[in-house]
């Protein structure tokens, strides 16, 4: 089982017999952040800002922090990074407003668009996509060994993988690569 715990709370897939309960208690310590990505393609590179270069407001509004990696690995791509309430924020809105949202705040961040014009853009919806629910899964104040509890099978049959359960590289696609691998292995000795 490799979906997101928004998923699992939001009870999109049902198990029977229903999880056990430590399984749900660790559900609950293990809610969605939410977390935004604002992809803008340029007309060109933006001068005095190296590829692989970071870049965000000095002063941004409140709660409204939005951090550009800029030009990565040479390309004219800018990626804004937004998370938190305001992540989720941006997610809400139509695409076209979540890009020029971001373009405004690439300008705020670099004083000036220095000539560059917004060929195209897109953001990643993880807040409202109903296969996530949501950008990783975090671990509340108090939440313990949730990630653990939340890794262990059910009955030999049921393995759980993911960045929610991963202990290495949490929060990240490789911690969820790792995981599946440490589940694999798990269902592997278990055939023996």
């Amino acid at each position: 089982m490799t979906v997101s715990t928004g998923v699992l709370r939001a009870e999109a897939i049902r198990f029977l017999p229903q999880l056990p309960l430590p399984k749900l208690h660790a559900l609950d310590a293990l809610p969605m952040g939410h977390f935004t990505k604002v992809i803008l393609e340029l007309d060109g590179l933006l001068p005095g800002l190296p590829a692989g270069s970071w870049v965000a407001d000095a002063r941004p509004a409140r709660d409204q922090t939005m951090h550009f990696l800029c030009h990565p690995f040479g390309s004219r791509l800018v990626i804004g990074l937004a998370g938190g309430a305001y992540g989720e924020a941006l997610a809400r809105l139509p695409e076209a407003l979540a890009v020029q949202e971001g373009f405004a705040r690439l300008i705020e961040c670099v004083g000036v668009s220095h000539g560059r014009q917004l060929v195209k853009g897109a953001f990643t919806d993880w807040a409202t996509d109903p296969l996530y629910l949501g950008g990783y899964a975090y671990l509340v104040p108090g939440g313990g060994e949730a990630r653990v509890a939340l890794g262990e099978s059910v009955d030999v049959r049921l393995h759980f993988a993911g960045e929610a359960v991963a202990l290495a590289l949490i929060q990240t696609c490789g911690g969820a690569f790792l995981s599946g691998q440490l589940a694999a292995e798990r269902i592997v000795a278990a055939r023996r």
